[in-house]
């Protein structure tokens, strides 16, 4: 781990993005925590990388951080696509595939593993549905 400042990274992780225009950053200007930026970048990564494929085409992809004084969150959050909402009580389970998705590429273990190394870093990952939108968030320490 080493003290990082979360929203410059996120600005450069979105910058090298292969979406880079359908992403769009709220954040303050300094978010400092101590980080594995490689595991980070795989987080961030499978979350941006699912609303990539599930968001309607073209639609927009928000990344938003914000912090308190023991934690800091980092959700993404984008437009429920073709395949539907998940279902909140299995998003998170080894394997599981919206029925709507199989048609896509995956195995069902992206948000398993995220939300895992959430765990093992001190935090979690948690899955929200905000009227027509998807948002997949981590909640770890400062």
């Amino acid at each position: 781990k080493a003290l990082v400042n979360v929203a410059a990274w996120v600005q450069e992780f979105a910058a090298a993005h292969a979406a880079v225009a359908r992403l769009h950053i709220t954040a303050p200007d300094a978010l400092l925590a101590q980080v594995d930026t490689h595991l980070l970048s795989m987080m961030l990564r499978n979350l941006v990388d699912n609303a990539v494929k599930y968001a309607p085409e073209g639609s927009s992809i928000e990344i938003r951080l914000s912090s308190d004084s023991t934690h800091w969150q980092l959700e993404v959050r984008s437009l429920v696509g073709a395949v539907g909402f998940p279902d909140a009580q299995r998003v998170f389970g080894k394997y599981y595939r919206s029925p709507l998705a199989m048609r896509r590429s995956g195995m069902g273990l992206g948000l398993y593993w995220v939300r895992g190394v959430a765990r093992q870093m001190g935090g979690d990952a948690y899955y929200a549905r905000e009227q027509d939108k998807v948002v997949f968030g981590l909640c770890l320490p400062i």
